[in-house]
């Protein structure tokens, strides 16, 4: 099929027929108005923002995490270990490490990492601003439900004085 065809079948159909997300966004963009262009990526933006942290929210560079590891508080359990240091910024970042001692498989791993970063999600406004925050799971965190993940995380930013109680007023 050449690229011509391509660009007149059915993106739907492309889409189920070849799974990958990327030829649905191409044969939307040949066609679509820019107005649509902007409405339909503003939206899978949006999606993709429910699994993963802003970017502003997140610790990338290693001198960043090299700070919070020399100089941070620490709170630690069974299950995880919390480290934080305040930073400059108006926003707190985050940084999730699980190690492969954790587990062998990725797909584990990703599972801990994604039940983590919605504990952080739905918490928004409770945890204070302006902190570099460093999650670290230990071999025990496998196997253990969301609730329980929930608990030691929270228990540890309330234990370190960064969780608010309150909602904060409007």
């Amino acid at each position: 099929m050449s690229l011509r065809a391509r660009r007149r079948s059915n993106p739907v159909i492309i889409a189920t027929t070849t799974g990958l997300l990327r030829r649905l966004l191409f044969t939307t963009f040949i066609r679509a108005p820019r107005n649509d262009i902007c409405r339909f990526v503003r939206g899978f933006v949006d999606l993709w923002g429910l699994f993963m942290l802003n970017k502003i929210n997140r610790l990338t560079k290693d001198k960043d995490f090299d700070n919070v590891f020399k100089n941070g508080k620490s709170s630690y359990d069974k299950l995880i270990g919390v480290k934080a240091i305040q930073n400059q910024l108006e926003n707190s970042r985050f940084g999730i490490l699980i190690s492969t001692k954790v587990s062998k498989k990725a797909v584990e791993r990703n599972k801990i990492k994604r039940q983590i970063r919605e504990v952080i999600r739905l918490q928004p406004d409770k945890i204070k601003f302006g902190y570099d925050i460093v999650i670290i799971t230990l071999p025990a965190v496998l196997g253990k439900s969301y609730q329980e993940i929930e608990r030691s995380v929270i228990g540890h930013l309330k234990k370190l004085g960064l969780y608010n109680k309150k909602q904060p007023d409007n």
